[in-house]
């Protein structure tokens, strides 16, 4: 910003003096001064300025104040252990980028106070894991800071299957509960999981575990350098067979299913009708007729032991009239 400076210079006579003064500033770092008395500020506090015509000169102060074009926050960003606190820092500068070292008034305030409070002083304080952005704001220009609240330290986890025994080619999913030193349940963070023995089953970043061939791993998860582990067998693959696979059955009629279980010793099995009003299945793998229905009933049998696999036979009705499908 630029402004002309004026004087009057007097005679002995008190007349006022048609000549013009030559201008000089002692500090052009603040404010620069031309012969003319154009005066241009460049940045902020008290500058010299002196006139002088002949061998006369008088001297005055001249405050300049800069106007705040940019807002920097110190540190831009910073990681705070929860009631943590840590001093940030509002560096305001003019448009030539100088800092402006005059005391201005600062506002504080934050995105998300439940995560980062602020004071009006600059002070943050970490209250809840999280992010928020803390904002200085000075004379209508803004800048701001990231705050990260980390979680508290992990002091152990509990790691827990779906299931510890599975066949080959099964999956199953593993759990982990995270807890500070003080046994208090911690919000989930991502953890690190590993197969001690990946050629007999694998795991994911999720904690998906996939059998692959019979044996036995330990399944790891890592946080932060605390780990707990988890055992998982796995079996040979259970494969269901129903005999006989298609049969036909109608009205007053009875049949017995046979369901043949390999891959376990276990050899019981749930049996189910799609239709059970129309062909009825006992725990006994007995079928009986009930009422005419749909043409046709599909009868399952699922291995009851974990891992469950199942087979399925078709029977069809007969000795029932069956309207027609439709367009015919």
């Amino acid at each position: 910003m630029s402004e002309r400076l004026a004087v009057v210079a007097l005679c002995a006579t008190g007349d006022e003096l048609d000549d013009p003064l030559e201008w000089s500033s002692l500090d052009p770092e603040i404010l620069e001064v031309a012969p003319n008395g154009l005066a241009t500020a460049r940045s902020d506090g008290i500058a010299r300025v002196r006139g002088a015509f002949g061998s006369l000169s008088e001297q005055v102060q001249v405050s300049v104040r800069a106007r705040v074009a940019s807002v920097d926050v110190e540190p831009p960003s910073l990681e705070l252990n929860l009631d943590e606190t840590r001093q940030l820092t509002a560096v305001l500068r003019d448009a030539n980028g100088n800092e402006i070292s005059s005391r201005r008034q600062v506002t504080w305030r934050s995105s998300n106070a439940d995560v980062a409070g602020v004071t009006a002083d600059g002070l943050v304080v970490g209250r809840t894991p999280g992010t928020a952005v803390i904002t200085a704001a000075s004379e209508g220009v803004e800048g701001t800071a990231e705050v990260r609240v980390l979680p508290p330290p992990v002091g152990s986890i509990e790691l827990t299957p779906e299931a510890d025994f599975i066949g080959v080619g099964m999956q199953t999913r593993f759990t982990a509960r995270l807890f500070d030193v003080n046994g208090n349940l911690l919000p989930p963070q991502p953890v690190t999981w590993r197969s001690l023995s990946p050629g007999v089953a694998s795991v994911d970043a999720d904690g998906n575990a996939v059998a692959l061939a019979e044996g036995r791993t330990l399944i790891t998860a890592e946080v932060g350098g605390v780990a707990d582990t988890a055992t998982l067998d796995v079996g040979p693959a259970v494969q269901v067979v129903v005999i006989p696979a298609v049969a036909t059955l109608g009205p007053e009629q009875d049949m017995l299913f046979q369901a043949q279980v390999t891959g376990t010793s276990n050899q019981s099995v749930r049996w189910t009708s799609s239709h059970p009003n129309t062909v009825t299945i006992f725990s006994s793998g007995r079928a009986a007729f009930g009422e005419c229905g749909p043409p046709t009933v599909t009868i399952t049998a699922t291995s009851t032991p974990y891992p469950y696999a199942s087979a399925t036979a078709i029977i069809t009705v007969v000795g029932c009239s069956f309207a027609p499908p439709p367009g015919r």
